[in-house]
């Protein structure tokens, strides 16, 4: 049902296509791939090829110069770019921010209510400095997002002007610092690990969390003789959506505005629901997202912009441009390693760390 102007409280705003994980991507994806089988390959294993591809799909995400959904309001006639994104898992702080939020979500509808039931204790102990009260669906839901949240939280790192990464956490028993300062392709060598592929798994559940186990018991009821719908063949919609659509847009609108608390489909000027007037994707359609993008004035494609200069490595770094041993690495103004703060883990609203949309 449409709304009204002034009953219009959301107003969806894109985030910024850039940030300091992409231009780390950017000037140091090449020189890992270089150096891989010499430096890193002994400690992480091969580089798959697929992980190329990821990283640069990731450096594309949130850019409307590689794609975007275009949305129009049957209303007013406003229109609205919406970017596409690169659902990379493991690497993109947004797109694992939204697959966190749906896996939280299955978790609380379909698996936890069935576990609990079937809870037996086994006399083992667990944590218990977080506590979840009963019937605080999004206390609970924030708990479980926090267990699929992203290896890397933006607020955390800080990419130098000498061309080193800058990552602050808590304090490490191991490495005897509660930060790393490494060169950038070390610091893609670290992440790579967390980077998962197709079909790669890191939360197994056993038991009644087990899909296999909740069918066979009749948790789930099993869908029999129902044909899936399949994605239009034409990106360009036209007349009324497809079911497919409309599910599909839906979910992915819904995710958006739990991020953000921001609606990507309500009109900021008349409050009209908006629809999807065509999905213009690169490189086949550049030429339409340059012109497009040139009327609205927003055409400042990334191999245009200008780059911050950044110098080398100190003369004291380390192999791969780390501090050596023994090197005494200096702090940020007004930045005390020795404070301890916990609230690295979570954001001012007590959601988990790390962006995402």
């Amino acid at each position: 049902m449409p709304g009204t102007a002034a009953g219009v409280g959301l107003a969806y705003r894109p985030r910024s296509p850039s940030n300091a994980l992409k231009d780390i991507v950017e000037d140091h994806l090449g020189e890992l791939l270089r150096v891989w089988d010499e430096r890193f390959r002994k400690d992480h294993g091969p580089f798959h090829p697929r992980l190329e591809k990821l990283f640069e799909a990731f450096g594309r995400c949130g850019d409307p110069h590689h794609g975007f959904l275009r949305l129009r309001c049957p209303g007013c006639a406003f229109e609205r770019l919406v970017p596409f994104s690169c659902k990379a898992r493991g690497l993109c702080p947004s797109c694992q921010k939204k697959r966190a939020i749906a896996w939280a979500e299955r978790m609380v509808e379909e698996v936890l209510p069935h576990l609990l039931r079937s809870w037996v204790h086994s006399g083992f102990h667990v944590n218990s400095d977080r506590r979840v009260e009963a019937g605080d669906r999004r206390g609970l839901e924030s708990l479980l997002e926090y267990m699929e949240r992203a290896p890397v939280a933006l607020e955390r790192l800080t990419y130098r002007p000498d061309g080193r990464v800058l990552y602050r956490g808590k304090f490490h028993p191991v490495l005897g610092t509660d930060h790393r300062l490494v060169a950038g392709e070390e610091f893609l060598a670290l992440l790579v690990p967390h980077v998962l592929l197709r079909y790669e798994c890191v939360i197994r559940c056993y038991g009644a969390a087990s899909t296999a186990i909740r069918k066979k018991f009749g948790w789930i009821k099993k869908k029999t003789g129902e044909i899936q719908p399949q994605p239009p063949a034409v990106p360009v919609l036209k007349g009324e959506e497809s079911g497919f659509v409309k599910v599909r847009r839906r979910n992915w609108a819904r995710l958006i505005m739990k991020v953000w608390l921001d609606d990507p489909e309500v009109c900021p000027k008349c409050g009209e629901r908006m629809k999807v007037l065509a999905a213009i994707s690169s490189p086949s359609q550049d030429g339409v997202i340059e012109k497009i993008l040139r009327a609205r004035g927003e055409w400042n494609p990334p191999w245009l912009r200008a780059k911050p200069p950044r110098g080398p490595p100190p003369a004291n770094a380390g192999p791969g441009g780390s501090p050596s041993v023994g090197t005494r690495i200096e702090y940020e103004e007004g930045y005390d390693p020795n404070r301890e703060d916990w609230e690295f883990d979570r954001d001012p609203e007590g959601q988990s760390a790390g962006p995402n949309a």
